[in-house]
């Protein structure tokens, strides 16, 4: 692969929580400066494995994660052991980690003109240290083992492995994606990432129709992972084509026209979708595009 170029930290900020409009990492980030670290495997049972799962996909840092990369994060967590009365860490520590609660009781705490504020007690399950990464800022508070207990911790380094360079590649599959698409090459980069921060991603199951014969596409779709079957007349149909990773359907044009064909999952596909009221509202109408265009 060739060298990428520094990235800023907001353009990540937009894929992982296009909501929010402030930098995650206060540095920018060249995702070729970790391409030696090898993401760590560490083995888990089956139900470590479903409850690492379950609390790592409702932590910000992740939300804009594939299910392959969520893998990616479980796989990488390594088990430590703690004893009861260990610091996890102090508040003004550097944040080096972030951790999940296998088991055991910890407790938040902050220390505010000279006294101690306790914050939260978590039991069994839980999670703690992410905000020192994604900020880059010391522990703003301290955590405690109350009891003994087993937590999962995933070090800095994997981290931005995972989640910086799963959003860099996310962010350049969404520009050649829309670069494959004739009408928008002539927009210029700033257009192109705005499109970028506006897809919204879909996931369907296998045999679900992502939408009939007659149906109004109401936008465009990308093929982030999967394949979608493209069927003559409606879901039982004769297969026309096959849509892969990087293929595009439904439009975006000056005349939508009717939808002749039924589109059909086949296996778990993830789907990036641009609607084309976001686009006309960023860009102006499809007119206004192809006059650029042929001018």
């Amino acid at each position: 692969m060739g060298e990428l170029p520094d990235i800023g930290a907001n353009e990540f900020l937009y894929i992982l929580d296009p909501s929010r409009r402030h930098s995650i990492f206060s540095e920018s980030i060249n995702p070729d400066m970790d391409s030696n670290v090898t993401v760590p495997f560490f083995n888990k049972t089956s139900e470590e494995a479903q409850k690492l799962t379950e609390e790592t996909s409702g932590i910000l840092a992740f939300k804009g994660l594939d299910s392959d990369q969520i893998q990616e994060v479980v796989n990488a967590m390594a088990d430590i052991k703690v004893k009861c009365g260990d610091w996890v860490f102090k508040q003004g520590d550097e944040g080096d980690s972030f951790y999940v609660i296998q088991d055991g009781i910890f407790e938040m705490s902050k220390e505010e003109l000279g006294k101690s504020k306790v914050l939260q007690r978590l039991e069994n399950k839980g999670h703690f240290g992410e905000i020192a990464l994604l900020y880059n800022m010391p522990r703003t508070c301290s955590v405690a083992a109350l009891s003994d207990g087993s937590l999962w911790r995933m070090d800095r380094v994997t981290f931005r492995k995972i989640v910086v360079n799963g959003a860099f590649r996310k962010r350049k599959f969404y520009d050649e994606a829309l670069s494959s698409v004739p009408m928008f090459r002539v927009l210029d980069t700033t257009e192109k990432n705005k499109l970028s921060d506006t897809l919204d991603t879909k996931i369907f199951k296998d045999g679900e129709v992502v939408f009939r014969v007659g149906d109004k596409a109401g936008g465009m779709f990308f093929v982030e992972s999967g394949s979608v079957l493209v069927k003559e007349g409606n879901e039982n149909g004769t297969v026309l084509s096959v849509l892969k990773k990087g293929d595009h359907f439904g439009e975006i044009s000056v005349m939508p026209e009717e939808n002749r064909n039924a589109y059909i999952a086949s296996g778990s596909v993830r789907l990036a979708f641009l609607q084309t009221d976001c686009f006309e509202r960023l860009l102006g109408s499809c007119k206004d595009i192809m006059k650029r265009k042929f001018n």
